[in-house]
């Protein structure tokens, strides 16, 4: 049987100007490592007489990493969002995904860190943190 492990799964994520060497990402949350919003490809009418339109749309691609409070990658993140408030400016990224167990090569690019957890949720013990970068481009290959 196929495996569809995501355990083996490796993130590499570089930032333009900031972190230009990629480094690879650990200490996911226990439930969630990283997850991707669906994305509209179409705008889809069906005009008065039953005759359907389409078009393509542009897409933008939210993906979700979640860490653990004790991820060595969390501050990876935070230097970056702290990099930009100092400069009041916006850090491109870029990464690559490869998921051995089905196979699959992402590579995400034009990325914008564009939502943080700034601070600790403090339960029971402290909650996992999650980002979200919003990548312009995701292509998908085999390997």
């Amino acid at each position: 049987m196929p495996s569809i492990t995501s355990a083996n799964a490796k993130f590499a994520l570089s930032v333009k100007n900031f972190l230009p060497v990629p480094q690879t990402l650990k200490g996911y949350a226990t439930d969630t490592a990283f997850t991707g919003d669906d994305v509209t490809t179409k705008e889809v009418q069906k005009g008065v007489d039953g005759i359907i339109s389409a078009g393509w749309l542009p897409q933008l691609h939210v993906q979700t990493i979640e860490l653990q409070a004790d991820s060595p990658s969390l501050l990876l993140f935070e230097q970056w969002w702290q990099a930009e408030n100092s400069q009041q400016e916006s850090y491109w990224a870029s990464g690559s995904i490869l998921v051995p167990s089905i196979g699959r090569l992402y590579t995400l690019s034009n990325g914008v860190l564009s939502r943080i957890k700034s601070l600790a949720g403090a339960q029971k013990v402290l909650q996992p943190f999650a980002y979200q970068i919003t990548w312009g481009d995701v292509i998908v290959a085999p390997v």
